[in-house]
């Protein structure tokens, strides 16, 4: 995918519920004149305190359907009972006219965005300051402002997926003082502002611009060992495009099954199919002009799945696969 350079600057802010992102988000705004937010398509109800197209383009699930299918966003998920999207025509309007925005959105929609514009995007984690774990930090937030208990479990399930990606972002914010998180958020958004500018000149004179790309890989596990094909010890790599890492993860076991296994004796278990499930591992190789982001998640097969057959296949533990020593600490 050929990626074209536009000096306009998207800063994504993203985290778990009760972080703060939007008081922190206001904040800053109050402080750059020159900055705006970024509106996204939401199916929740208005606070007293939005108004229409400033915060969110705020529509009906049928108009948010609609939007769906003529591919209006560029990206969309169910976050909670509401539906959220990012959409298109916004985005690239700033990004073509040199117009920098601010924005709030979920974690997986941050880092599709990230995938389509690395040039442009800037992803912010915010996370609540205090004393204890996060979880606890979230869930006393969430109590104070009157969410349920069943809200609140629903909620803090969700942030434990969250933190997973954490340090795939840019910069990590710890939100316990506002002014502090303010002060710390402004300097990132001057500091991305002169890097900019440092891009530009690049480009002007021709020199190589950093590349980035997301690939996902899946290691198939079944009794303490991992099914490994002759080419490869996980199943083969692929490139992210439009779609989530867990959708292609899903992707690559759907096609192992239907390749090698006699229809009907596997199936995929139903939390694969959930668009918040989280890599078991990701790293991260660097190169002079680029960056490859891999994806890697395991995957159970069932035991009674008798693969002996297959003379492409081979079993092996974990200490003997060819993969990084962070994911072999994971899979010990």
């Amino acid at each position: 995918m050929t990626i074209i350079f536009q000096p306009g600057l998207l800063f994504v802010l993203a985290g778990p519920t009760g972080a703060g992102k939007n008081t922190l988000m206001n904040a800053v705004l109050e402080a750059n004149l020159d900055l705006s937010q970024l509106p996204t398509a939401t199916t929740r109800n208005i606070r007293p305190s939005e108004q229409q197209g400033r915060e969110h383009l705020f529509v009906t699930h049928a108009e948010f359907e609609r939007m769906i299918a003529e591919h209006e966003l560029l990206e969309w998920q169910q976050v909670h009972t509401n539906l959220y999207g990012v959409p298109k025509r916004t985005i690239e309007d700033s990004l073509h006219h040199s117009v920098d925005r601010i924005m709030d959105v979920d974690v997986l929609g941050a880092l599709t965005l990230f995938r389509l514009y690395p040039r442009n995007i800037i992803l912010i984690f915010i996370q609540p300051g205090g004393t204890g774990s996060v979880q606890d930090i979230i869930a006393e937030r969430l109590q104070n402002r009157g969410d349920t208990q069943d809200e609140i479990q629903t909620r803090l399930v969700r942030v434990k997926m969250e933190l997973t990606y954490r340090h795939l972002f840019h910069y990590l914010i710890l939100n316990e003082d506002i002014a502090k998180a303010t002060q710390t958020l402004n300097s990132i958004i001057w500091a991305e502002r002169a890097k900019r500018e440092l891009r530009l000149s690049k480009i002007a004179e021709h020199h190589p611009v950093h590349a980035f790309t997301q690939t996902v890989r899946v290691l198939l596990a079944q009794a303490q060992h991992y099914v490994v094909e002759e080419t490869s010890t996980a199943l083969s790599e692929i490139i992210l495009e439009n779609e989530y890492p867990c959708e292609a993860a899903y992707r690559q076991v759907k096609q192992f099954i239907s390749h090698h296994v006699p229809h009907g004796q596997a199936s995929l278990p139903d939390a694969w199919l959930q668009t918040y499930t989280a890599p078991l591992y990701i790293s991260i190789q660097g190169y002079s002009h680029h960056e490859e982001q891999i994806h890697w998640f395991k995957f159970e097969l069932p035991h009674d799945l008798d693969l002996t057959h297959v003379p492409s296949l081979s079993f092996k533990i974990s200490s003997e696969l060819v993969i990084p020593d962070g994911l072999k600490e994971k899979l010990a």
